[in-house]
């Protein structure tokens, strides 16, 4: 492959290299195309797209004959570039056995049509009434996608065409169609291994895309791709053009897949230039897949990098020879490579193992599938997981299993209540085989999606479409919201209280962020006197010292520190030697070079291994990084940024940085690894723009949400009531009660809420002789609150209370016999909050309280202004919708009459849960 410029079609090489060197395909002139397929013979499965799309763009007629590994036998027919008929001795894929199967005729009229032998099925059809052209079609293009699919894969296939005539038919899929069918080959059928091997020595060359056929011709593919990585494809290439260095921008597997998409349909090109050659870092990755991939792969490499076709093997060493001769690079790779591929090459063993796949057995893979499936049927998805974590990539693209990978993650997230990025999922549907886009199980995963995004109507349109193909799925009822559900939606726009109403705040509107997040990641060295990973360095010769400075704890002949966001692991070792192995996620890598952090939750593991042994382990993982506040005047260079960790809101980080610069580091006082954020300007000319920003956080990080709770209090009380004649103090058994909670978020910083507790207890303490003949008391408290979130840790909230207060009442003057007599209180107050603590799941806040108890009758005259005080905390254990709460609080009530000082204590213990929404 050498798409580098479009070759002058009077000097077109042959072979693949031929094949990929057209830019535009409509150049070749019929004498040209006929001789470049003629000089294929054996290709990749892969290449039939570019084969197919070669034939039909160029208005060519005639037969592509095409034989698998298993000497299966396909023939495709064009006139005029148009496919009219695809020949295969599979005769579910019959164009009369698919009509029959979508319901336009039955089995007995099937029979009775095909009795007649010169009768063309389709055209009778059509003349009877009983389809319409376009049905016709449509069946035409699902046989198409079923019959070619299944070519579209990494095995070799043998081709031959031959240009003869060939009547026209008004049933035929165009050029158009396959296009866009070959983006669905694309992203579902073409393995990473075989487009990261196919793309290897372009990944330094410049990339001219075309707009113009993008935004006529190629528009919806061009939407798909826009709409796939979230992004504007002809953007995203005019800042960056390079695979190099495009993939910092999308996920490396869907750039390439892009590029190839875009190969096919001649709308890009790769440019040479004396910079685009080979980086001694691409060799060295060439060389190491030689070393540890499996032989199939190794050979696979080495059929691409010296365009070689798998009949064609006893070239590939000759050819590898020519090709580093004309590349600049260290000697010693060159002869590490041509090593490699010598003892490759000569060894019988694995070259058998190479030229059968070495694969295992298709009955395997069906096992593993209907297994999976039975178990996705029982809604175990968590063990059918499990079961297709087993499946190579390669395996991963057989029929429907991707269907059940997505149906397992579909099915949890609604079960669970669990968030997945919709990228993520159009990503996953754009990985489902054309062909299994005919099943009910498609329709009804379709059905899941649109269940999960909140579109009832679609979700019941699917549902019933895979019950009308396969009616077992009518035992799959996929539920409509509960009465929970409806009335948590309900509670999002109305209070149960008329004070909350009144208080709603018109919500502004969103404002998309200033900048976007690219990759977060850390570098690392390991050389043979010192190691740097992450910031972190270790001299080799003295590693005591490095683990002193580290703080590190020991654990037998190792030792370990573990933060929230890590864990490093250092093993003594007796002698350093030079010869340490580098792996990331247990794949081995370069000694030199980068880590990307991509997951939020799951750790990538780095390792340096030292004689089959863990000399150093550092686990990483990626973490939730926002732009919370930024600042610039219209015409500075320079932003106040504040950059805030969506999962421990205690992890700020203010910065001044330049609009020229996109990278800053993330730095925790109790980690001492040095990671950096990559991002970029949303704006073209951020320098022009005035920005002023705040983020609206996630609800799972807001300071203030609408919340709905219930806890359970448990706590003890003290009564103190004296007089010029007696004092009593009154102590209770636990006491018990219930706690109601209702908050309504009223913006980012501040909301409002509601508590009512019912709380009962016992007498069973009576000090100073006294006796009590009432000793059960009931407690109603009701508050309403305004709560205003000062900053990320400071929050204070001004409180209106109703509640009882109790003292101690003598029946009789001298007669020693009291009873327990309240009173009802009004009190204002303000109680300041500290966000003490703050993880990824857990929080603790700290609080004082002071009030003013407003004056009430009691039974020893009416009472004065009183105060109380008091003082708490509580935590709370973070779910996705959800928390659960423990807390403890004191207070202490005085207030004095006339003839009376009262003191009323109480210490509560909580705990419950409340919903958020």
């Amino acid at each position: 492959m050498d798409p580098d410029k479009n070759t002058p079609s009077t000097d077109l090489p042959t072979g693949r290299t031929g094949l990929y060197a057209v830019h535009n395909k409509s150049t070749l002139n019929l004498r040209q195309t006929q001789k470049l397929l003629d000089s294929l013979d054996t290709i990749y499965g892969f290449d039939l797209a570019q084969v197919i799309l070669l034939i039909s763009k160029n208005q060519i007629s005639g037969y592509l004959n095409i034989i698998s590994e298993k000497n299966e036998l396909y023939g495709v027919t064009f006139s005029e570039g148009q496919i009219v008929q695809i020949d295969n001795r599979d005769q579910k894929t019959f164009i009369g056995q698919l009509l029959v199967n979508d319901g336009y005729i039955t089995d007995q009229e099937l029979k009775d049509y095909l009795r007649n032998k010169n009768v063309r099925l389709g055209q009778e059809l059509i003349e009877t009434k009983k389809i319409t052209k376009e049905q016709l079609t449509e069946t035409l293009f699902k046989q198409t996608v079923l019959r070619l699919t299944q070519l579209i894969n990494p095995k070799s296939v043998q081709i031959s065409f031959t240009h003869v005539k060939v009547e026209t038919n008004e049933i035929r899929i165009t050029y158009e169609q396959i296009a866009e069918l070959s983006f669905d080959w694309v992203f579902s059928c073409m393995t990473d291994q075989w487009l990261n091997m196919h793309y290897f020595e372009n990944r330094n060359r410049l990339l001219k895309l075309s707009e113009s056929s993008l935004k006529t011709q190629y528009f919806p593919t061009y939407q798909k791709i826009c709409d796939l990585i979230g992004k504007d494809l002809i953007v995203l290439f005019q800042n960056k053009n390079k695979i190099s260095t495009l993939d910092n921008e999308v996920v490396p597997q869907t750039l390439l897949r892009i590029i190839h998409q875009l190969v096919l349909i001649d709308s890009i090109e790769f440019i040479h230039s004396p910079s685009s050659t080979f980086q001694d870092k691409d060799l060295v990755h060439f060389l190491k897949q030689l070393r540890t991939a499996p032989p199939p792969e190794k050979l696979n490499a080495l059929l691409l990098f010296s365009k070689c076709t798998s009949n064609e093997t006893e070239k590939v060493y000759e050819k590898l020879v020519q090709k580093l001769e004309n590349i600049k690079c260290d000697l010693e790779i060159k002869n590490n490579i041509l090593k490699a591929a010598m003892n490759f090459l000569l060894n019988p063993v694995e070259m058998q193992l190479a030229k059968s796949g070495n694969t295992p057995a298709e009955l395997e893979v069906i096992s593993i599938k209907n297994e999976a499936k039975d178990l996705v049927y029982q809604k175990k998805y968590y063990q059918a997981f499990s079961i297709l974590k087993k499946l190579t990539e390669a395996q991963m693209k057989s029929s429907k299993i991707e269907l059940y990978a997505l149906w397992c993650l579909l099915g949890h997230a609604l079960d669970t209540d669990t968030k997945v990025d919709q990228q993520i999922l159009k990503n996953r549907l754009a990985k489902i085989r054309p062909e299994d886009r005919y099943e009910a199980e498609y329709f009804y995963v379709l059905a899941l999606y649109h269940k999960y995004i909140k579109l009832p109507n679609e979700s019941e349109h699917f549902y019933l479409k895979s019950c009308a193909i396969n009616p077992k799925f009518k035992e799959f009822k996929i539920k409509q919201d509960g009465i929970i559900q409806k009335i948590r939606q309900v509670l999002k726009f109305c209070l149960p209280i008329a004070i909350l109403i009144l208080s709603q705040k018109t919500q502004s509107e969103e404002i998309p962020p200033p900048i976007k997040f690219t990759n977060q990641y850390y570098s690392y060295t390991v050389a043979p006197n010192f190691i740097e990973v992450a910031g972190i360095k270790l001299n080799t010769q003295n590693i005591s010292a490095a683990i002193e400075d580290l703080n590190m704890d020991p654990d037998g002949t190792c030792h370990k520190r573990i933060t929230e966001n890590s864990e490093l692991v250092i093993c003594k070792s007796t002698k350093i030697d030079q010869n340490l192995q580098v792996q990331i996620s247990n794949m081995a890598v370069e000694k030199k070079g980068t880590v990307i952090l991509q997951d939020l939750n799951e750790y990538i593991e780095f390792r340096i291994i030292q004689n089959n042994k863990k000399f150093l382990s550092l686990k990483l993982r990626r973490r939730a990084i926002a732009p919370f506040k930024v600042q610039k005047n219209a015409g500075e260079t320079t932003a106040q940024f504040t950059f805030l960790d969506l999962k421990q809101r205690k992890n700020i980080w203010n910065s001044e940085l330049s609009t020229d610069e996109s990278t800053f580091r993330l730095e925790l006082i109790n980690e001492p690894y040095k990671i950096f954020q990559d991002f970029k300007y949303v704006s073209e000319n951020p320098v022009a723009e005035e920005i002023d920003f705040t983020l609206k956080l996630p609800k799972e990080v807001q300071f203030s949400y609408n919340r709905l709770g219930l806890n359970a209090l448990a706590g003890y009380s003290s009564f103190i009531t004296n007089t010029s004649t007696f004092k009593s103090t009154l102590n209770s058994a636990v006491g018990k009660g219930l706690k109601f909670l209702y908050e309504r978020n009223l913006g980012e910083n501040s909301s409002v809420y509601t508590n009512l507790i019912l709380y009962s207890a016992i007498i069973t303490n009576e000090r100073n002789a006294i006796v009590v003949t009432n000793k059960t008391f009931n407690l109603i408290d009701f508050n309403l609150g305004y709560k205003n979130f000062l900053d990320l840790n400071w929050a204070l909230s001004y409180e209106f209370n109703f509640r009882n207060n109790f003292a101690t009442k003598e029946t009789f003057s001298g007669s020693r016999i009291f009873e327990i007599d309240q009173s009802y209180s009004y009190s204002l107050g303000a109680t300041p909050e500290y966000t003490f603590l703050e993880t990824r799941k857990w929080n603790l806040i700290t609080e004082i309280s002071a009030s003013l108890v407003f004056p009430q009758k009691t039974a020893y005259g009416q009472s004065q202004v009183g105060y109380s005080y008091g003082a708490g905390a509580k935590t709370t254990y973070k779910l996705n919708e959800s928390r659960i709460y423990a807390g403890l609080n004191y207070e202490d009530r005085t207030y004095n009459s006339s003839e009376a000082a009262y003191k009323n204590k109480e210490l509560i213990y909580s705990v419950g849960c409340y919903y958020l929404y």
